[in-house]
């Protein structure tokens, strides 16, 4: 379940002293909203913090992403 969310992926720490899973998460949201309504994202080769590690397992997971936008409150879409 999205609500008990892992504080690893893959084996990659999604949490810091300063973010939890949550903040991971809610960033990586909130950058595939700003992809949806146009914008284009530019990240380092070696993008490797915690929300990098969340936007690539929701970028690629839609169903997780979808469950994670219903339970932090993103469920309209960007262009709605």
């Amino acid at each position: 379940m999205p609500n008990n969310r892992p504080t690893f992926n893959k084996g990659k720490k999604v949490t810091r002293s300063n973010m939890t899973r949550h903040d991971s998460y809610g960033c990586a949201l909130d950058l595939l909203a700003f992809e949806e309504g146009g914008m284009t994202m530019k990240a380092e080769k070696d993008w490797e913090d915690t929300v990098a590690i969340a936007y690539r397992e929701l970028k690629g997971n839609k169903s997780l992403r979808n469950d994670l936008k219903k339970q932090y409150g993103h469920e309209k879409s960007f262009n709605s």
